[in-house]
Parts: structure tokens; C-alpha cells; sequence
């Protein structure tokens, strides 16, 4: 599979913002009808908006896309004990596991980035993951937790072995995660199966990482509505684009407060 699939959504043509998107306005010319559909994947709601004119094929298309989604799903999920990626973290410094050419192109991708950014993007942070449980807020990590397991974060002890197929995490009790780039992917894979299906136009949404493509079925750019953090139902900006991505976080839908402290 060609490293181009992998455009992922942190490239450089698309938009980094930080908060949940919502579509706005797609009103349709006579000739064109607009189709939305949603699945539940990756842990959350993924949908798939397309402009087209044929019903039937659309549906096909958009079916397939699903499909790919959930396939990279049950490679990349660190909630699939049988994964590839779960494979890998339970071999953490006894051996290279051989796994799919998928994931090592999104992991390959993925250290691109920890580089880029000077190891603020970093996948190896299953371990902080793990003590940092959100949805088990009953105690804060405390300084000697954390320590004892920043070692185990060091994204350069993620070995790629591109020839035999194999990635390798060099300690035991290291951990990849690809929470922060897999979606995007997602989206990306998506994408070109509709475009093989002969779709042109549309918006495939996962989660907080939003890809558009072509135009509106008026001839317009994609209308993409921020939400506003605090205020339920308001907009607090809007985006007008096309074969751009957006990546949107926040801090409002996974956290806990304790003594006054948000953490998420």
C-alpha cells in the first residue's frame, strides 16, 4: 500500500483547531442530492456526508468506506486484545511482532511527527495513558508515578523493521498508542475508497477529525461550524473549505475536576 494513502490530517494542507465541528448550510442544486450516513467506530460516532447523484452507488460507496474504517479499527485499536497494535505493546521488549503494512506506515508517520515536534507529538504514552484514567478519577498520578514510568515513553525505542514487516518496542511495559493520529488516518483511508467509488465530493467525519473533499452540491466551499467549549449549541467560529482537514480537541468531553483542577 503507497505511503500516499498516509496524508494524514496533520499535514501540512490541513488546519489544526481544537475544538468539536458541526456541517453547515449544504444546500443542493436539482442534479445533485446530498447523503449522510453514521456508524459507530473506533470508540465514536464516524460520519460520512457525500454529494452525488445516484443513490444506490452512493450507498455502496459509503458502505465500503465504513468497512475500511472498521478493518484499520482491528489493526490500530489498543481496545482489541487481538490487534496488531495490542500485539505489539504485549511483546514490549521480548521481540519484533510482524504486523500489517497499515500500521507500519501510521506508526512510520506517526515518529515523522514526534520529531517534527520535538517529542510533543508522542505515541509511546500508553503508559501515561494507563495512569492518567480519566474514567477512573479516583486519584492523580503523583510525582513518583510519573517518573517511574517516563523511561517507558522514549518514542526513539519504537523500532521500525520495514523489510521483515515487524515493529519493536525496545522496553518492557512500553506502550504505542495512536489515539492522537489514527482517526485522521481513518479518515484519510475512508477518503480514498469513496474517491474509488467515484465520489467526488463530501466530508468524512470521525470524531474531532474532520476531511473534506470537492465542493458543496451548490458549488460552494464546505461550511464547518466550531463549537463553542462552554456554551451548548453556540458556534464560536466557522471554516470555509475544501480538500482540507481539520483535527479538533477539547477539553470539555473527556475530564474530571478535583479540587477545582480540570485534568483531561
Amino acid at each position: 500500500m503507497p505511503d500516499k494513502r498516509l496524508t494524514s490530517i496533520l499535514s501540512s494542507s490541513s488546519l489544526l483547531l481544537f475544538l468539536p465541528v458541526i456541517i453547515l448550510n449544504m444546500s443542493c442544486n436539482p442534479s445533485m442530492q446530498t447523503y449522510k450516513r453514521s456508524q459507530l467506530l473506533m470508540g465514536t460516532i464516524v460520519e460520512i456526508t457525500v454529494a452525488a447523484d445516484r443513490e444506490e452507488t452512493t450507498d455502496k460507496a459509503i458502505t465500503a468506506a465504513f468497512k475500511e474504517i472498521r478493518r484499520l479499527e482491528e489493526i490500530m485499536s489498543t481496545y482489541i486484545p487481538s490487534s496488531d497494535i495490542s500485539m505489539v505493546n504485549a511483546a514490549a521488549g521480548i521481540n519484533p511482532v510482524k504486523v500489517h503494512r497499515d500500521l507500519i506506515l501510521a506508526v512510520k508517520k506517526a515518529l515523522e511527527f514526534a520529531d517534527l515536534s520535538g517529542g510533543a507529538f508522542n505515541i509511546s504514552i500508553g503508559p501515561a495513558i494507563d495512569l492518567w484514567n480519566v474514567e477512573k478519577p479516583e486519584r492523580i498520578p503523583s510525582e513518583k508515578d510519573l517518573a517511574a514510568i517516563r523511561p517507558l515513553t522514549d518514542y526513539k525505542n519504537i523500532i521500525i523493521d520495514e523489510g521483515a514487516g515487524t515493529l519493536f518496542l525496545k522496553k518492557r511495559g512500553m506502550k504505542i498508542n495512536l489515539g492522537g493520529i489514527g482517526k485522521g488516518i481513518a479518515a484519510d483511508y475512508a477518503y480514498n475508497i469513496l474517491n474509488q467509488h467515484g465520489i467526488k465530493s463530501g466530508i468524512i467525519g470521525v470524531a474531532g477529525d474532520l476531511k473534506t473533499f470537492g465542493k458543496r452540491p451548490d458549488g460552494k466551499l464546505w461550511n464547518v461550524g466550531i463549537t463553542h467549549p462552554r456554551r451548548k449549541g453556540d458556534i464560536i467560529a466557522n471554516v470555509h473549505l475544501t480538500d482540507m482537514s481539520i483535527s479538533t480537541s477539547g477539553d470539555y468531553e473527556r475530564y474530571f475536576i478535583k479540587d477545582g483542577i480540570r485534568y483531561h
